[in-house]
């Protein structure tokens, strides 16, 4: 036997083997509290002190990295092997079709796109590839505990959320990032770092842009200034400049309405969850011009925030369930996109389908008029999407969850289809995409005729 063999097989005494096991738990404790006091901004470990933290954050490190490739792809295949669009009408035939204003993430070319699509004649007018890295390399103001962007936010990762066209065919995005603007040529016009931005941006009569952001760190007290997600009403001139940012929070506290910060059997990080701002564009017998819709997702609440008086005048929490975005219909009635998502273990469930509602503020009824046709269709998206309501009746739906778009006539038969899927096969998320009315989208394929991307 070599003396490899005798060391490696000699029997070792109970007592040396606990005492390893009592070294073991002292060292783990230790490591633990050096991790915890370093998190929470302690020096007195220094260098040891930000080794060890490092070490401890490599689990949390390599699930982001596998965590942004399972979001961009998806995982559970529907839909049948479906690809691309599937239109029910020759091409040419719909001229009120309309434009759609397309993100998705691109699983052949690894990267996300803009489209723009004219809807009638069935063709892509335009495409938007903005310059990613570029723009997280400019951002050198921007700072996150939670978010890295060159590691979580690069070119292959990033999916652009909700982006907003301007008239002169320039594009803003955000994808929990800094809010850019890029032109018809992705060339970067501004960048506003102040803020994390996420989810919607709506553009205002004026062009201002309303945009959720996160204040960080918090500005609110008794949270945990790491953790607590500050969510903000944001406006910002066509210009980038902030004009104003509220703390959806602390309106809700100084009204008080405590129950959805604080009210709770445990605490909760993210009590708000804001997802959409929707400005009110015209007086209505029930809001005035200048008023904002906010969706709040966690507690499944519609808000109606008055920034003149600083205060909300209207809310309801549901018959929705973590609903994403509401709309404008007409002067009395606003629909909400229901993801109708239960919080249940282990994983949230969606107990038959996401539904698109309308409430009406003259009778206080809650109609899901597509209800049939959406159960028909399997519509479950159980975060994000979004509807668009035409006044015609037609209505267009983002499943996002499961990379699928289409549009149902008035009647509720089916226009068109795209399923976002690969050349492998797999499909891929969808970005919160944008329907243009006729004249606004080709007001825009005439202006981005005209231009030219030669340097």
């Amino acid at each position: 036997m070599s003396r490899f063999e005798r060391f490696v097989t000699r029997s070792v005494p109970v007592w040396a083997v606990g005492l390893l096991v009592v070294f073991g738990l002292i060292a783990m404790i230790a490591f633990s509290n050096i991790a915890v006091h370093t998190a929470q901004g302690g020096r007195k470990a220094g260098a040891v002190g930000d080794a060890i933290f490092a070490v401890s954050n490599i689990p949390k490190f390599l699930n982001r990295l596998s965590s942004a490739e399972r979001y961009l792809k998806i995982s559970n295949q529907r839909f049948d092997g479906r690809t691309g669009f599937a239109f029910t009408y020759a091409p040419g035939n719909r001229p009120q079709a309309g434009y759609l204003l397309f993100s998705r993430y691109d699983p052949d070319r690894g990267r996300s796109v803009i489209e723009l699509w004219d809807l009638n004649a069935q063709e892509q007018r335009h495409a938007w590839l903005p310059p990613i890295d570029e723009i997280n390399r400019q951002a050198t103001d921007f700072e996150s505990g939670g978010v890295d962007l060159a590691r979580d936010k690069n070119q292959s990762r990033f999916l652009p959320r909700h982006p907003a066209i301007l008239p002169n065919g320039d594009i803003v995005i955000k994808s929990r990032t800094p809010l850019s603007r890029v032109d018809a040529c992705n060339r970067i016009v501004w960048i506003n770092d102040d803020y994390l931005f996420h989810h919607s941006t709506e553009v205002d009569t004026d062009g201002s842009l309303w945009v959720a952001s996160v204040l960080d760190p918090p500005t609110i007290d008794r949270v945990n200034k790491e953790e607590f997600l500050d969510d903000a009403i944001t406006h910002v001139s066509p210009e980038g400049e902030v004009l104003m940012v509220r703390s959806v929070a602390d309106i809700l506290l100084k009204q008080g309405l405590h129950q959805f910060v604080f009210g709770r059997d445990e605490y909760l990080a993210n009590p708000i969850h804001l997802n959409d701002i929707q400005p009110v564009k015209a007086d209505g017998a029930y809001w005035k011009k200048g008023d904002l819709f906010l969706s709040l997702r966690n507690p499944s609440m519609i808000a109606l925030y008055r920034p003149s008086e600083d205060r909300i005048v209207w809310s309801k929490s549901g018959p929705w369930s973590h609903q994403h975005d509401v709309d404008v219909l007409d002067d009395h009635r606003i629909a909400v996109f229901n993801n109708n998502t239960y919080l249940a273990h282990p994983i949230p469930w969606i107990p038959d389908h996401s539904k698109v509602l309308v409430y009406d503020f003259e009778t206080r009824k809650v109609t899901s008029p597509w209800d049939d046709t959406l159960a028909e269709m399997e519509l479950r998206s159980a975060t994000e999407g979004l509807q668009h309501i035409r006044a015609s009746g037609e209505i267009m739906i983002e499943e996002q969850n499961a990379g699928r778009l289409f549009a149902l006539d008035a009647d509720q038969s089916l226009l068109w289809e795209y399923i976002n899927r690969g050349e492998d096969g797999y499909q891929a998320r969808l970005g919160w995409s944008r329907f243009l009315e006729p004249d606004t989208g080709a007001a825009l394929v005439e202006k981005l005729n005209t231009l030219s991307c030669r340097a």
